[in-house]
């Protein structure tokens, strides 16, 4: 695991890593089920836009490694999004 990763997850005891597709991960975090979705490893701007439209739609956030909100057809090159965290909405409850 990464160093960062290894962070985030010392920071929440209870955390747990589950092996599971991005789009069930974004659904998580949409739904209320967890907070966090940490990628922080490249990925390209289409596995990502249709999670960050679901998140955010259900209040979430999806921010770069250091709280920058995500901006899409930025002209990055090859459309990589080096790293990103969702963020599930504060005030949802299940």
């Amino acid at each position: 695991m990464a160093t960062r990763a290894r962070g985030l997850y010392c920071a929440r005891p209870a955390a747990v890593r589950a092996e599971l597709g991005s789009a069930v991960k974004f659904g998580r975090v949409a739904e209320g089920a967890v907070d966090i979705y940490p990628r922080l490893s490249p990925t390209c701007e289409w596995d990502v836009a249709a999670g960050h439209a679901v998140v955010t739609a259900a209040g979430g956030k999806i921010t770069d490694s250091n709280g920058a909100a995500l901006h899409f057809g930025s002209g990055r090159e090859a459309f990589i999004v080096p790293e990103f965290i969702a963020w599930g909405d504060p005030q949802a409850t299940l």
